[in-house]
């Protein structure tokens, strides 16, 4: 009997043992990540606030390297007239490493009818609601927020209280005499509003919510803004504009003086010659002696403008002459031209990356996959290697090949598209901006990893590396600038815009421009600061060119204009035209798409979306400038566990359980009977024995 006992005893402790050696290791496998939102209810007031970014934050505290993948909401979670920017990709973490998802809900327009909001032609529901599910899954777990969004309008002009009357002067700087026919703006940092100051004799009035009221608004309703105020600036012809951002004025009434300076500095340009290269062109990349310039053509994919099955491939001297033209399969959004001039890349939607010598000779072509539209390539400043994505048929792979050989030296899992790269100035570093939000840092020469941090770009537009203040600033549909250390990847700083951030660059000085799908320019310091802020209308989906000395900004759209370093305008195609303000899908089309000008303003090209390629040639000079400097028309909680938020302990203590495999539950079932067995049959046998006793 007592071998028989402790047969039962050694089966029981054998099988206890294997239970807590699966649910240590179980436990170890699954509560490894940590993600935390920002929020997970949100209220977007308009006009105040366009949209919400619902923010993610991916940790992986274990031990061991997980993959996360991300289900957004399906299309139809929200209404057909919203937009809903969500990525798709995956995230590999290593031990310790932290990572951002990041979502935008915008409400969308819709056409006039009974109940809806409308203001300056653009209607919105009065009030909506809205409901979308994320799940985050990685092996052994998963992670499900649903994310609620209502939109809300509160008054503008008709509001009666809380407002600023603000009394403006605007004089001369030199001769500190008054100045008549300036035009004030004051914009909400949505974009959405703008109001004009009336001038009344020799001074302006604006009428307006006061700054109390909206870092009131701010407080209350957690909006995501850089900009808590608003942004001012005066304009007037011959002038230098004055721009503020974050304007608060006070409630009741105020003054204001305003002194603005003479602008003395003009463009003029002559068209020299205009190549018709037959569709839309995309990119304008130009050697480092900007003797050669390459274009490549390609659009957004609007209703009317149909893409052909093939395009082309061209290459011309600063004259405007073309020295070749090859053909691809469908549009290349991957185009770049070696610092050298020696070589051409495209990455086209055929899934084909090419490479071609100065005299249009192919030297190879790499098949990334039958699915996988290339989307970027970048020579290295030495020009011997090729940064390219997709790789070996995974859109998320990236990889770096050899320029002569076409040898693909190595790949690296990026979890999504690689949308943007750059290089290290010495080529030994690259840098790699996927589609999910994350940059990385690469070793050039093995591929193996230096660091990764959130971009919080989303899809990213504009990546720019500056080294002497140590800066990755990347921007795109996250709606912000971010900028990293580019020595170990820590945020600098984050400056949040009105709307996704289509084109952008970087000067050698770590400043910034960029324009917005939401029709806004935007000047931006190294430190993150507003240098310049102003109302412009459609860019064009690479229609902002920024010069490496930060002299000149070129913005493309259906009025090309040329600007200075804090915002004035130099010159335009078509003086002081009106651009009405179009939805986010026309605002990428018409006029120049793509744009590029030189360091000294010798040279303007603009790539149209009609095919054309407009060489304009002249310079910026000493003179009376006569534009009138008007462009245009106008958050963390920590994730709680279900039971935090309402579940019952039962409930929750029950949902752990069928968490395991059914092998383990029947296996602990039977254990437990077998103790309770063994323990009824010993106070059974107890009792006997005492009762013989007695």
């Amino acid at each position: 009997m007592k071998k028989i006992w402790r047969i039962i005893f050694l089966f029981t402790a054998v099988i206890l043992a294997g239970m807590i050696f699966y649910l240590i290791n179980a436990t170890a496998a699954t509560s490894g990540l940590e993600i935390s939102v920002n929020s997970t209810e949100h209220t977007v007031v308009m006009p105040y606030e366009k949209s919400f970014r619902f923010i993610a934050t991916i940790k992986n505290n274990g031990n061991t390297t997980e993959k996360v993948s991300v289900q957004p909401p399906e299309p139809d979670a929200v209404p057909k007239d919203w937009h809903l920017l969500s990525p798709v990709g995956q995230y590999e973490l290593t031990p310790g490493q932290e990572i951002n998802y990041i979502a935008v809900f915008e409400p969308g327009e819709i056409e006039f009818q009974e109940g809806v909001k409308c203001k300056q032609g653009k209607c919105f529901q009065e009030e909506e609601t809205v409901t979308a599910p994320f799940e985050f899954s990685w092996e052994g777990g998963s992670q499900k927020f649903d994310v609620t969004v209502v939109t809300k309008h509160l008054s503008w002009k008709d509001k009666k209280d809380d407002l600023s009357n603000v009394n403006l002067s605007v004089v001369d700087k030199n001769t500190n005499k008054p100045i008549s026919g300036a035009t004030i703006s004051v914009i909400l940092a949505s974009g959405m509003e703008q109001e004009e100051a009336e001038e009344e004799g020799q001074e302006y009035e604006i009428d307006i919510p006061s700054g109390d009221y909206l870092k009131k608004l701010s407080d209350e309703y957690k909006i995501d803004q850089t900009n808590k105020g608003y942004f001012l600036q005066v304009s007037r012809q011959s002038y230098k504009s004055y721009f503020e951002s974050n304007w608060l004025p006070k409630e009741g009434d105020s003054e204001k003086t305003i002194s603005l300076e003479p602008l003395e500095k003009v463009g003029e340009y002559e068209l020299k010659k205009t190549i018709n290269s037959g569709f839309c062109i995309w990119w304008i990349k130009a050697s480092d002696d900007n003797k050669f310039f390459a274009f490549s053509q390609g659009t957004h994919g609007t209703p009317d403008m149909q893409s052909p099955d093939k395009t082309k491939v061209l290459l011309t001297d600063a004259d405007g002459n073309t020295i070749w033209e090859n053909t691809t399969g469908g549009e290349c959004w991957g185009l770049d031209i070696s610092p050298n001039g020696e070589y051409v890349a495209a990455g086209c939607h055929d899934g084909n990356i090419y490479v071609w010598d100065k005299d249009g000779n192919q030297l190879w072509q790499y098949k990334s996959g039958e699915n996988s539209r290339v989307r970027w390539v970048k020579f290295s400043p030495n020009s011997n290697s090729l940064l390219a994505g997709p790789v070996e048929n995974q859109p998320e792979k990236s990889g770096l090949f050899d320029v002569k050989s076409g040898n693909l030296r190595w790949s690296f899992f990026t979890g999504d598209w690689l949308r943007e790269g750059r290089f290290s100035s010495d080529s030994n570093t690259v840098y790699l901006a996927s589609a999910n939000g994350t940059l990385y840092a690469l070793d050039a020469s093995s591929g193996s990893l230096k660091w990764l941090g959130a971009g919080d770009y989303y899809i990213p537009f504009m990546l720019g590396i500056n080294e002497e203040n140590s800066l990755a600033v990347a921007a795109g549909k996250g709606r912000t600038f971010t900028a990293l250390n580019l020595a170990n990847s820590q945020r600098k700083w984050q400056t949040a815009v009105d709307q996704t951030i289509t084109a952008g660059g970087m000067a050698k000085n770590g400043s910034c421009v960029g324009a917005t799908v939401g029709g806004m320019g935007y000047g931006v310091s190294k430190d993150g600061d507003f240098i310049w802020t102003r109302s412009y209308g459609g860019v064009g989906h690479n229609g902002v060119f920024y010069t490496k000395g930060g002299d000149y900004s070129l913005f493309g759209g259906p009025n090309p204009t040329l600007f200075d370093s804090k915002g004035n305008v130099l010159w335009q195609r078509e003086p002081d035209k009106k651009i009405e303000m179009t939805g986010p899908v026309e605002i990428n089309t018409g006029g120049a798409y793509a744009v590029w000008v030189s360091d000294d303003g010798s040279l303007l090209i603009l790539g149209g979306d009609d095919g054309n390629i407009s060489f304009y040639k002249g310079e910026v000079k000493q003179g009376k400038n006569n534009y009138s400097q008007l462009t245009g028309p106008y958050a963390e909680i920590k994730a709680v566990p279900d039971e935090e938020e309402g579940e019952s302990p039962e409930a929750s203590l029950l949902s752990r359980l069928l968490r395991f495999p059914i092998w383990l539950i029947l296996t602990g079932v039977a254990v437990l009977l077998i103790i309770i067995i063994v323990v009824v049959i010993y106070i059974i046998k107890a009792r006997r024995k005492k009762s013989k006793n007695v």
